[in-house]
């Protein structure tokens, strides 16, 4: 993290804003144009947390086709090496 961090105010004047603490922050560079503002600048926070809510639920949703796939193949392992020992 940066402790100082210089940004324009409203009046176009370099300001140094100190930070007495870590802070995260995302850069815009990185962003999709849709979170962004009009000036392409700054965050529009609702954008942003739509876009991750989605992916959010997107995730959880694999997440749980995964689970229920390894359930099943849990059972049809389980299945097997029943089959197996009955064999011996």
């Amino acid at each position: 993290y940066k402790n100082e961090a210089l940004f324009d105010n409203s009046d176009g004047e370099n300001v140094r804003d100190i930070r007495h603490s870590p802070h995260l922050g995302v850069l815009t560079d990185d962003l999709p144009p849709e979170v962004l503002d009009e000036s392409g600048k700054f965050i529009n926070l609702n954008s942003y947390c739509s876009i991750l809510l989605c992916a959010i639920k997107d995730l959880k949703s694999k997440v749980d086709t995964q689970e229920e796939m390894i359930k099943q193949l849990q059972e049809r392992i389980s299945e097997l090496e029943k089959q197996i020992n009955t064999e011996k």
